[in-house]
């Protein structure tokens, strides 16, 4: 997921942050590009109307060149989603050994058929997060093509 890009503009760092900076989400809006600008850090999302906290951010950062500005950034899962995603699976992890040991040391095999749940629960949230990601790449093209067509940029090799 951790793509990086590298974007050279006519535009000056000025400009460019005008430019995501105004991109705003209105109630009459149908959904669209959001910039937040940080300095001459910013970040794109996509904005729709259903709730994807998988999709891609586009993290980016501006410096100025001699005779063009540069655009560097990576597209990256919302660092609060990848906390979370990480500390349910060790807690899953921790249960279903907790359950093992329970029993090899009791030798009581009851508890051993909640083993296959804590496996189902832990492929769902693997699966859960590739649909995002999945459904988020749509996303990702929007952005690169605001990026291109907005920012009067060209991607580099």
């Amino acid at each position: 997921m951790n793509q990086s890009y590298c974007f050279e503009t006519i535009l000056s760092c000025e400009e460019i942050i005008e430019i995501v900076s105004n991109q705003k989400i209105t109630i009459f809006s149908h959904g669209g590009i959001v910039g937040k600008v940080y300095g001459y850090k910013f970040k794109l999302f996509y904005m729709s109307f259903y709730r994807n906290s998988l999709a891609p951010v586009f993290y980016g950062s501006i410096t100025n060149g001699l005779d063009k500005t540069m655009i560097m950034g990576t597209f990256k899962i919302a660092p609060t989603i990848k906390i979370f995603l990480r500390i349910w699976r060790v807690f899953l992890i921790l249960i279903f050994i907790v359950i093992m040991l329970n029993a090899i040391v009791t030798n009581d095999t009851s508890g051993l058929s909640f083993l296959i749940l804590i496996l189902f629960m832990l492929g769902c949230s693997v699966a859960i997060e590739n649909i995002g990601i999945a459904v988020g790449k749509k996303n990702m093209d929007k952005i690169l093509s605001f990026i291109e067509n907005s920012l009067l940029a060209t991607l580099q090799a």
